[in-house]
């Protein structure tokens, strides 16, 4: 599989092929940011937009650097893919690349609990955990 960052030029092509599917991931891990607004970042340089393919996308990702008080990060705030045990090895160590180009070795993400399975293997600290409040009175 090769993985590489869509330039400028192939951001809008490549997300109107994705566009659905990074929606329906933004809905399942609670909705706090959506498939335009990752497009958006996309397209004014705010972020990277990974692509793993063979003959068709595989995985897209949206990821950026951002600087927390403890240090840079690269984060992932983005994903969409199928058959991530195909691909899931390859984008984390074009990740690790990309974030060491751009300074840091650590990578940030946070999915909903069906991804611990896949990533368990390449986490070497939780930071945090979020909840969701079902109801409020």
């Amino acid at each position: 599989m090769r993985i590489a960052i869509a330039n400028s030029a192939e951001v809008d092509q490549i997300w109107a092929l994705i566009s659905e599917k990074m929606q329906i991931g933004c809905d399942k891990t609670g909705g706090a940011t959506s498939s335009a607004e990752l497009w958006q970042m996309c397209r004014r340089g705010d972020a990277f937009l990974l692509v793993g393919f063979e003959q068709v996308i595989v995985v897209a990702s949206v990821w950026r650097f951002e600087t927390w008080p403890s240090g840079q990060v690269f984060r992932c705030v983005g994903l969409c893919g199928s058959r991530p045990e195909l691909w899931m090895r390859d984008l984390y160590e074009f990740a690790i690349s990309q974030a060491k180009i751009g300074g840091t070795d650590r990578l940030i993400a946070q999915g909903r609990k069906g991804w611990r399975r896949l990533i368990e293997k390449y986490v070497t600290g939780r930071v945090r955990t979020l909840w969701e409040t079902v109801e409020v009175h």
